[in-house]
């Protein structure tokens, strides 16, 4: 069951999407949600969860994995926009969440 979430005033579609925010913000990364929305001809129509500016990369979340479709899509926006583009699904590895240790975050 996806459950809307709010965070810093922002309406996230999935509660995921909301943890994934928090975690940037603890690294101190600069987010953006839902920023743009494009049309591929190959892929139809896309909105990207985050975009990392001060990085220039493209994030999706999925909470389980992706399908071919879905990975099409984010191949499509990378192509397009020449950033990169990252899927991450899943949980949030709890090494991560951990990040004021010396554990090494991947």
């Amino acid at each position: 069951m996806i459950i809307q979430t709010v965070y810093k005033g922002v309406r996230f579609r999935s509660r995921l999407e909301a943890r994934w925010a928090v975690f940037f913000d603890s690294l101190g990364v600069i987010w953006q949600y839902e920023k743009e929305g494009f049309k591929f001809d190959s892929s139809g129509t896309y909105l990207p969860d985050f975009f990392l500016p001060d990085l220039g990369y493209w994030i999706e979340i999925k909470g389980k994995d992706p399908t071919e479709a879905e990975i099409a899509k984010l191949s499509a926006l990378s192509a397009e926009t020449k950033c990169k583009a990252f899927l991450f699904y899943g949980d949030i590895p709890e090494a991560a969440l951990d990040v004021g240790t010396d554990s090494a975050i991947c």
